[in-house]
């Protein structure tokens, strides 16, 4: 083989190796800087989530603090025989129970009408109600209310259990208080809706409207506890709808609260 001949060879095998070692270098590169990009990508999530993480806390302990408050303001303001069961969860929270404390003072209703029962039915005793009527379709809780009315020594309510019965309302079937239980009802001057259980059906507690709508006094008070959901925030402006001289505003409560009263 001739001299020419080899180094042909060898240049066109030295171009080969220099060629696979730029392939490899452009690759390595490009699988860094992907990876690098793909940490940067980590690194912002991380950074995101830390923010999300510390405003959900500082909302959180906003929070915290002002059902604090406003459990203070009640203990101050009421004359509590005992201590208050648990509130806030399934139960009325502080917010709700001090605003419907100065309501009660505010109007003084001679009848307030309860859809459940608990903190808020003490609460409204307290408060200065004439005659509570609380509706409990639980009977397990309806005894727990009753121990509690014994120790904080209220003696101005009626408990009345009316179990969940379907009933049949502008052709639509609800799971609602046994009406016959209410039949006696009549000028209510403060109904307050925190029940039946709604977390699971928007429209739970529509039926409070057409079956309480017509018994409710000329200047009766009307408080809805959950209007942060959309079925309680819309029983709410079909009772304002039905009761053209009062006015209807929402309260930015731990689970909204909506109060209708005469103008």
């Amino acid at each position: 083989m001739s001299t020419d001949a080899s180094l042909l060879i060898l240049t066109t095998v030295l171009t080969l190796v220099l060629v696979l070692i730029l392939v490899n270098i452009w690759e390595t590169r490009r699988k860094g800087i992907a990876l690098l990009n793909s940490n940067r990508k980590i690194v912002k999530t991380i950074k995101d989530s830390e923010v999300n993480i510390a405003k959900v806390i500082e909302k959180r302990s906003k929070q915290d603090f002002r059902q604090l408050e406003a459990l203070v303001s009640l203990h101050e303001m009421l004359d509590l025989k005992a201590a208050l069961p648990p509130t806030r969860g399934w139960a009325a929270s502080p917010d709700l129970l001090l605003t419907l404390t100065s309501l009660v003072r505010k109007h003084q209703p001679k009848l307030v009408v309860e859809l459940g029962s608990g903190a808020s039915t003490i609460i409204l005793s307290r408060a200065g109600a004439v005659e509570i009527v609380a509706i409990e379709h639980d009977l397990e809780y309806l005894k727990n209310t009753q121990e509690l009315l014994a120790e904080h020594q209220v003696s101005n309510v009626k408990l009345i259990h009316a179990p969940l019965v379907e009933k049949e309302i502008l052709e639509e079937s609800f799971m609602w208080y046994d009406s016959s239980k209410l039949q006696d009802l009549k000028e209510i001057d403060f109904l307050f809706i925190d029940g039946p259980p709604g977390s699971k059906d928007d429209a739970a507690r529509f039926p409070a409207l057409p079956v309480l709508g017509s018994k409710l006094s000329k200047n009766a008070v009307v408080v809805i506890d959950d209007t942060k959901r959309s079925g309680e925030k819309t029983l709410a402006e079909s009772f304002a709808n039905a009761l053209p001289n009062h006015k209807l505003r929402f309260l930015d409560h731990e689970k909204g609260t909506a109060i209708i009263e005469p103008l």
